[in-house]
């Protein structure tokens, strides 16, 4: 299936994912299903390739790609939507101290890295505007999308870049957040070629 359901609305995408999956259950057929999606992804697969420039870049169920990408093209499907070029301070072992202009953090390596320019990736869902964690950036609330049961926050850091995060409360534009994130949820990778 070549991204059966990129055109329709999203109720009908819905619903029909859901027809799809119950289908694929009760034949017990191999299904190879194509999709920019990542959340057609994670709720279909029982196992996910993802492709970049024709090449395999991990393949694995949907809870491991989620939670370990194994590089940034696979963060960056898996949501993964922040992408910061930091510069590692200190590596031990998995554990990476990282700093940036405004920014220090703790994150956890990916793959091996050694002192100096790192990329770093952050899930929106991650960042806790108002957060108590230690392990936090400062920035401030630019602009707060009201979702139904989240925020979907903008966050301008020091040096004027933006940060994406997803709120569980109402904070408030033009403020300033210390926002909170887990050091496991840091994802430290080599720094990208050409960045």
């Amino acid at each position: 299936m070549d991204e059966p359901l990129s055109n329709l609305d999203a109720k009908l995408r819905l619903e029909m994912r859901t027809e799809i999956k119950r289908i694929h259950r009760e034949l017990g057929r191999s299904t190879v299903y194509v999709t920019h999606d990542q959340d057609e992804a994670l709720s279909l697969a029982d196992r996910i390739v993802v492709l970049h420039e024709g090449k395999t870049q991990q393949i694995g169920n949907p809870e491991e790609l989620y939670a370990r990408p194994a590089n940034l093209e696979v963060a960056r499907f898996m949501g993964y939507r922040n992408i910061l070029d930091l510069d590692a301070e200190r590596v031990d072992g998995a554990r990476v101290a990282l700093r940036g202009v405004g920014i220090g953090l703790d994150g956890t390596a990916q793959q091996a890295i050694a002192p100096g320019p790192v990329t770093v990736a952050l899930r929106p869902d991650d960042i806790e505007p108002g957060g108590n964690d230690a392990n936090a950036i400062e920035a401030r609330i630019e602009i707060v999308e009201y979702c139904g049961r989240d925020w979907l926050v903008d966050l301008v850091l020091p040096d004027g870049r933006t940060v994406y995060a997803r709120s569980s409360r109402k904070v408030a534009p033009g403020t300033s957040a210390r926002c909170a994130v887990a050091p496991e949820r840091v994802l430290v990778f080599p720094r990208e070629s050409g960045r």
